[in-house]
């Protein structure tokens, strides 16, 4: 069954995705730096593939929409923490 999918032509996307990945891993320093956590900004080949899947509607996406922040839960937490301590 995994053999099928492999040599199905959506498989060979995803081959080729793959190996597009890999390749940018050793190649593009910006594009490793995300993979391990020193940058948020999404490189291109992600950014790219969003906005072909979204078509039409990338238009209407808000600025920010496709970031992401991992430390957000935890600024809000501090946030409201801060915001506790100094009502008391």
């Amino acid at each position: 069954m995994n053999f099928m999918r492999a040599v199905s032509p959506e498989g060979y996307g995803h081959l080729r995705f793959f190996k597009q990945v890999r390749n940018n891993l050793g190649e593009d320093i910006g594009f490793r730096k995300y993979f391990e956590g020193e940058l948020r900004k999404l490189p291109a080949l992600y950014r790219n593939i969003i906005q072909k899947d979204s078509g039409y509607w990338w238009q209407w996406l808000p600025e920010g929409a496709i970031e992401h922040d991992p430390i957000v839960y935890q600024q809000k937490h501090n946030l409201q923490q801060n915001r506790s301590a100094s009502h008391a």
